[in-house]
């Protein structure tokens, strides 16, 4: 932990670490927390292990911005409406751009809170009970799918299914054909964290 002070936490950690321990500081502070218009915006961000502290919080506060721009309107009553967040963005530092003097986070992606810990995060601990099981070919395919969406996902995904003779192959895809895609919020980051977990990166 790098900093705590006021509703305000930074800290610093292996990818999955700080990935886990963000599903489980959401999951307590929603049991302390009795109301449920009170939420967390979170901001992820992968970095190299060469950046400066400095920039690393930059990066973060960027990511955290993005989360708090995600907002939902609830209605409380006929006249009262909140703007609840509870999100978190997640981003690639890795993968940034410099321009105009500044660096941006490309294809940062913000889900709810609850989304990704019930729906997503569920997935990405079957793919880790799958690690080095699931080949980089069909991981890299349903990275390019999962950036570039299409009516044809489903067909995609059990042409893939059809041609796999890997049984834990083919239980991940049959769960991805019976549920549409946007049911799995992020997934692409999840798809990027197993690829990560496989190549053993830790940064």
């Amino acid at each position: 932990m790098i900093y705590s002070g006021g509703d305000d936490l930074f800290v610093l950690g292996g990818w999955d670490e700080i990935l886990n321990f963000a599903v489980v500081l959401r999951k307590e502070f929603s049991k302390f927390i009795s109301n449920k218009f009170i939420t967390i915006s979170a901001g992820y961000a992968l970095v190299d292990e060469k950046d400066s502290m400095k920039f690393i919080m930059e990066l973060s506060d960027i990511s955290e911005s993005k989360a708090k721009e995600n907002v939902e309107v609830v209605s409380i009553n006929s006249q009262q409406e909140l703007m609840l967040k509870d999100s978190i963005a997640f981003s690639n530092g890795i993968k940034r751009v410099f321009k105009d003097g500044k660096f941006y986070l490309e294809n940062v992606s913000v889900v709810k809170f609850n989304e990704f810990i019930n729906k997503t995060y569920e997935l990405y601990k079957k793919l880790c009970n799958s690690k080095d099981e699931l080949s980089r070919s069909l991981v890299r395919k349903l990275l390019n799918m999962s950036v570039s969406p299409s009516k044809y996902d489903k067909v995609f995904l059990a042409y893939l299914m059809s041609r796999s003779n890997n049984e834990k192959e083919k239980n991940i895809l049959e769960e991805l054909i019976k549920n549409k895609k946007v049911e799995f919020p992020g997934l692409n980051v999840v798809l990027q964290f197993y690829d990560l977990l496989n190549r053993g990166g830790r940064k």
